[in-house]
């Protein structure tokens, strides 16, 4: 199972650490160093900042997450993101089966937010309604003004999500064709919310320094890229070892260098040859030598490994 991404948008972090913690952090069987690789994998952009300052030890784990928490677990902050989010959606300009899922998966998740952070939402109906209303196509309106007939009360929310669920269900057949512009090619903007472009909660920016370390969380061997042949040598998925393979991430650290030697593979890209043959630039994260971030052994991996009665692979690091 993959694990959650976390770019620091307040309105996703209750989501993100309620899954880590779920996956990774809960487990006993994870030593703490190998937590602080797992949550390193899942930080980009403002949230990596935010640990950026901590080196990769079984120390800083427990620092690490308290510095996120104190930091994102703020529910003033998080319902202003939910809330902005919900009022930042584009209206529609054409029907679509695409766009009113998208207006009614973002009513959804923000809802659930909310009630997620205990916040009453009894009684909202009347304005959810409202704010659904205006984000919906002409058509669609419209339709739901029939629907409504001469009713002069305020419907339930309920009733017009459920409504929109029905009248996007037969749009779903040509929702292919209204996608793209036949002129132009231009696919268009059905829905989603600008929150990203018009607002936001959150003031870092990342690092030109971190975002390159993001770029090469996973290193492509340098004799496949672009290739569409991708085939993990341990587990025979379609991707490359690596991060994507839940089966190598899952190894201790020992195991991992053992893997990546028995079949000769590169230290550093994981491919078919030497790692003083290999052609790519890519570097690990935590010390920029030639190898993996997920082989990278250091003192205190070594110093951990001792304690569990293990020892780590003879292999140099590179």
């Amino acid at each position: 199972m993959d694990l959650p991404k976390f770019s620091g948008q307040y309105k996703e972090w209750k989501s993100f650490i309620d899954g880590f913690k779920m996956m990774v952090g809960q487990k006993r069987n994870i030593t703490p160093i190998e937590k602080m690789i797992r949550l390193e994998g899942c930080l980009v952009g403002d949230a990596r900042t935010i640990i950026a300052n901590l080196t990769t030890t079984n120390e800083h784990y427990e620092i690490a997450m308290q510095k996120l928490t104190n930091r994102y677990d703020n529910q003033r902050l998080i319902v202003t993101s939910l809330l902005t989010n919900l009022m930042s959606m584009t209206p529609m300009s054409n029907k679509s089966a695409k766009g009113l899922s998208e207006v009614i998966d973002i009513t959804t998740s923000t809802l659930d937010g909310l009630k997620a952070l205990h916040i009453n939402i009894e009684g909202w109906d009347a304005i959810i309604n409202h704010l659904l209303r205006t984000a919906i196509d002409p058509g669609t309106r419209e339709k739901w003004e029939e629907k409504l007939g001469a009713s002069t009360t305020v419907p339930p929310l309920q009733e017009f999500m459920e409504f929109l669920k029905a009248r996007a269900n037969p749009l779903e057949s040509v929702d292919d064709k209204n996608q793209t512009n036949p002129t132009t090619g231009k696919s268009h903007n059905y829905g989603k919310s600008n929150v990203i472009r018009k607002s936001t909660v959150h003031t870092h920016t990342a690092s030109s320094t971190n975002t390159r370390r993001e770029k090469r969380s996973e290193i492509v061997p340098a004799n496949q890229v672009g290739s569409k042949d991708k085939s993990c040598v341990l587990c025979k998925g379609n991707h490359f070892i690596g991060y994507a393979c839940t089966k190598f991430k899952d190894m201790t650290l020992k195991q991992r260098r053992e893997t990546i030697q028995q079949p000769n593979l590169c230290w550093n890209c994981r491919g078919p040859h030497k790692v003083e043959n290999c052609s790519s630039e890519q570097t690990c994260q935590i010390c920029a030598s030639h190898h993996h971030i997920l082989i990278h052994e250091t003192k205190n991996i070594a110093s951990a490994s001792e304690k569990t009665g293990t020892s780590t692979s003879s292999s140099p690091n590179n």
